[in-house]
Parts: C-alpha cells; sequence; structure tokens
C-alpha cells in the first residue's frame, strides 16, 4: 500500500502566501523577457529591459532610455549610442521636450508652442486640435507659415477657382509657406469617374483655365492639369465601386490672392 503524505497546514499556507507574493515578480519578469526576445528580433542588439516601480528602463547598444508613467504624466530620458541626451516630460500642463543634437520643443496646454533647433534658431505657434480639425500655425527663421485641414472646403479657398460641389464626406487641407499656397479637397459624389470629372472641369474652364495635361484609364480613373496665369489646379476623379472620388489641388503663389 502506498501513503500520501499530507503537508502540514500552517507549512501549506505558507507556501501559498511565498508562492502569491512571488507571482507578480515572475509575471513581472517574464514580460520582461519576452519584450527584450521581441526588440532585439526586431533590431539584432542585446536588449535590457526592466520594470520596477512603474519605471520601465530599457538599455541596448543604441543607448538607453527610462520611461516613468503614472497620474500625473509622462517622463522619459535617455541617452542615444552617440551619448546625446535628450528628455521628454508631458503632463496637463504641456509637453517639454530637449535633446542635446536637436534642440528643444515646448508646447504649453493652449496649444502654443517654442521650437529652438541646435543653432538656437527659435520658431513658435500655435496648434488647435478639434476632434478631426487641426490649425497650426508657425512663425520661423523662414517667415510664417500655415497648416489646417478638417472637414469641410478650407475658408481660404481661393474666389477665382470653383469650389467643388455635390459632394460628400469632404475634407480639405490648406497649407502656406513661403509664399506659396496650396489646397487639398477631396470628397465622394454619385456617378462616374467621367461623369463627375467633366462636371467639375466644365466649371473651371468657365473660370479661365485650360488644360496642360490629361490622362484616363476607361471610366475608372480621370486626371488632368489646369493652368491660370500663375495658378494651377488638378482634378483626379476615381470610381470606387459604389461612389466617385474628387480630388482638387490647387497651387499659386499667396501674393494672387489679392488679384481676385
Amino acid at each position: 500500500m502506498i501513503r500520501a503524505r499530507s503537508t502540514p497546514i500552517p507549512l501549506a499556507i505558507a507556501a501559498l502566501v511565498a508562492l502569491t507574493a512571488g507571482c507578480s515578480q515572475i509575471a513581472e519578469r517574464a514580460t520582461e523577457e519576452a519584450v527584450e526576445r521581441a526588440v532585439e528580433s526586431g533590431s539584432g542588439d542585446d536588449v535590457d529591459i526592466d520594470f520596477s516601480d512603474g519605471e520601465v528602463s530599457i538599455e541596448s547598444e543604441e543607448g538607453n532610455l527610462t520611461i516613468n508613467a503614472d497620474e500625473n504624466g509622462v517622463e522619459i530620458d535617455g541617452t542615444d549610442a552617440d551619448g546625446n541626451d535628450f528628455s521628454l516630460n508631458a503632463d496637463e500642463n504641456g509637453l517639454e521636450a530637449d535633446s542635446d543634437e536637436a534642440g528643444s520643443f515646448d508646447v504649453d496646454a493652449d496649444g502654443s508652442f517654442t521650437a529652438t533647433d541646435e543653432d538656437g534658431e527659435v520658431t513658435t505657434g500655435d496648434i488647435d486640435v478639434d476632434g478631426e480639425n487641426v490649425d497650426l500655425d508657425i512663425d520661423g527663421v523662414e517667415g510664417e507659415s500655415v497648416f489646417n485641414t478638417g472637414e469641410g472646403i478650407p475658408d481660404q479657398w481661393p474666389s477665382g477657382v470653383p469650389e467643388p460641389d455635390g459632394i460628400d464626406d469632404v475634407f480639405g487641407t490648406y497649407v502656406a509657406e513661403a509664399g506659396e499656397e496650396s489646397f487639398v479637397v477631396a470628397g465622394s459624389a454619385d456617378g462616374s469617374a467621367e461623369e463627375v470629372f467633366d462636371d467639375y472641369v466644365g466649371r473651371l474652364t468657365e473660370a479661365g483655365y485650360e488644360e496642360t495635361s490629361s490622362a484616363n484609364q476607361g471610366d475608372q480613373f480621370r486626371t488632368a492639369t489646369f493652368a491660370n496665369g500663375e495658378s494651377t489646379v488638378a482634378v483626379t476623379t476615381q470610381w470606387t465601386g459604389e461612389t466617385t472620388e474628387l480630388i482638387v489641388l490647387v497651387d499659386r503663389p499667396a501674393s494672387s490672392a489679392g488679384d481676385e
């Protein structure tokens, strides 16, 4: 007869407590090992990762990185392979990034920012994000730059260019930089690629634009470029199987705004 050996209850409880206390450490180290192997397989470098007290530390031949994150924000500090230090701090008051090699970048909670490059040149601006709408104004050593993107046709759309109409899910972008400005409007319309193309191009030629180049692919795709003075307009339509996607791109000197 084989007799089962019993374990005294106090000893069993002690073993269970010890095992429970060590589980988090075992899981933590297993996670560290898994992340290390994943990073090493992608980079080919030896990587050492340590999780402790809400902190993640990564060391490799490419440098080191420490990440601290809690309810108050995120703090990142590190050194790259060339010995350059860098850091990033982000909380409810904004974001501060600094690098020995690339300079600094600070963003306040109201969206205003200041960037200083490695030569000490300063760029300032404001960024406003509201859902899918982004407005970015930049004032730097090369002048002022503006970037706006979001739903609808940009407010700055030139009056001398017909606005695309009869389209749904309209998304527009406006960029002004170094004396040039560009507009992009995209949306979907009923009808074939040829029908949508011909409708808009007819309005464009009535506004004084002349075709300079074109291409097509059966009834599925149409594209052409038009010019009027220094202003150019590219029109593209493509059948998706359900609707036709229309894209209108306008490029022109910013100074031409006063000519309309």
